[in-house]
């Protein structure tokens, strides 16, 4: 049987409501060569009802591992037997665009990269009201042409710590290199699992695996639109816990690592394992350790800078219960680079994206027509190159349907305004 063009792998667990959101925006692709792999590791509620729907579709496959597995084994085990030449991992709050794995497919066919990464909007404040999921939505991204980027910079660009990993300024870069929200010729994971045994490594799988792509791409494309929505639930984000609990971050770092004491002493600052950019850092190092090839061997990071970070992670949270702030107050204090170079640093990182609508525009208006059409706010941001608030389409809330069908109406009609085109890459 011939191999799929992509392999949709979903990893999932206790979130069939929101899974059947991402599946149907699966099946109402007007592009029909991929395979979706859904992976059950639910707990308290499956979704094997919700695939149920797609059964008879050939494309869909559901499986569940024999005992709970932890988000690596589980990530590893779920792309275990993908066939497509492509391979990209949907968490349960990714909708994509109609014309989304088209695009994906023209990129592919006439470059053949070895990484595609794309951008992606929100879907703000979700709730569900029965079955049904609602939301406020308004277009984020501008769209431009497709462009190369060099994974050897990229790779470097991140050792440097100029910028915390996730951040504001480089929305458009976070992602390069990810089996989120971008994708992987499958040879070359298998290529990485053939050398390590596994591609994902605790505690931040999506990053390990980026650098292990990074450290092995050769050609890297970004389509340079955004292709998805991420769907903002509240309550439904790990990532959000983990940046405002003590407790949460380390009962999630507990899953990962058995011997906690054991694994904060790894870390680079030591012991100080409080938010997201000292763990990434420690993973980048760990992935740096354990290769014996590419770029990411010669690359170093800087404690000091990485510092800067660790400290504005401990600003962010709100939430200390049993622990002690002023413990990793102390740890901090030793890196003297704080004092010189962190309040600069952090302007940076939070100015905004070049790629961001409102600020790549120069007129503001305060006045928005919640009526508008997504064709008619395309002409005011692009012929009339006017930015009105960002405030939802309709002036409340939407049905995530309807988010989905403007957010494709916006940019296809901002594509044709702007003369971005799939057949030029710069």
């Amino acid at each position: 049987m011939k191999a799929p063009f992509i392999s949709i792998v979903i990893p999932t667990r206790d979130r069939p409501e929101l899974l059947k959101h991402v599946l149907k925006s699966i099946k109402q692709q007007d592009f029909d060569d991929f395979e979706v792999i859904i992976s059950d590791n639910g707990i308290n509620k499956l979704c094997y009802e919700e695939y149920l729907v797609y059964k008879n579709d050939d494309r869909f496959h559901y499986k569940r591992p024999s005992k709970p597995l932890d988000m690596c084994s589980h990530w590893e085990y779920a792309i275990e037997g993908a066939n497509g030449k492509y391979l990209t991992i949907f968490c349960e709050k990714f909708i994509i665009r109609k014309d989304a794995l088209k695009t994906l497919h023209k990129i592919a066919d006439k470059e053949s990269p070895d990484l595609i990464t794309w951008q992606y909007e929100y879907f703000e404040n979700a709730f569900f009201s029965g079955e049904h999921l609602f939301g406020e939505y308004h277009p984020l991204v501008k769209p431009s042409q497709p462009k190369y980027y060099d994974a050897t910079l990229e790779l470097e660009r991140r050792f440097s710590l100029q910028t915390p990993f996730i951040n504001r300024r480089d929305k458009d870069k976070n992602s390069y290199g990810k089996l989120y929200s971008g994708c992987a010729k499958n040879s070359i994971i298998k290529k990485i699992i053939d050398k390590h045994g596994k591609i994902f490594y605790p505690s931040t799988p999506d990053f390990t695996s980026m650098f292990l792509l990074l450290n092995h791409a050769k050609k890297c494309i970004d389509i340079a639109q955004s292709l998805m929505i991420t769907i903002n639930l509240e309550g439904a984000s790990n990532g959000e816990k983990t940046k405002l609990s003590a407790e949460e971050i380390k009962k999630y770092l507990s899953t990962c690592h058995h011997n906690f004491d054991e694994y904060a002493s790894s870390l680079p600052i030591t012991n100080f394992w409080i938010g997201h950019n000292v763990t990434i850092a420690r993973d980048m190092m760990l992935i740096k350790n354990i290769e014996n090839e590419g770029p990411i061997k010669n690359l170093g990071i800087n404690k000091n800078k990485l510092a800067i970070w660790a400290e504005f992670d401990l600003n962010q949270v709100t939430d200390w219960n049993n622990h002690n702030k002023d413990h990793f107050i102390k740890i901090l204090s030793s890196f003297t680079q704080i004092d010189t170079d962190s309040e600069e640093m952090k302007k940076n990182a939070l100015k905004p994206c070049s790629n961001e609508i409102y600020h790549a525009i120069g007129e503001k208006t305060n006045h928005f027509e919640p009526s508008i059409s997504a064709k008619a706010l395309a002409e005011l941001h692009w012929l009339d190159k006017v930015a009105p608030p960002r405030k939802s389409i309709k002036g409340d809330y939407v049905s995530a349907d309807d988010a989905l069908e403007y957010f494709y109406q916006y940019n296809f009609h901002s594509c044709e305004l702007l003369g971005v085109t799939l057949e030029k890459i710069s």
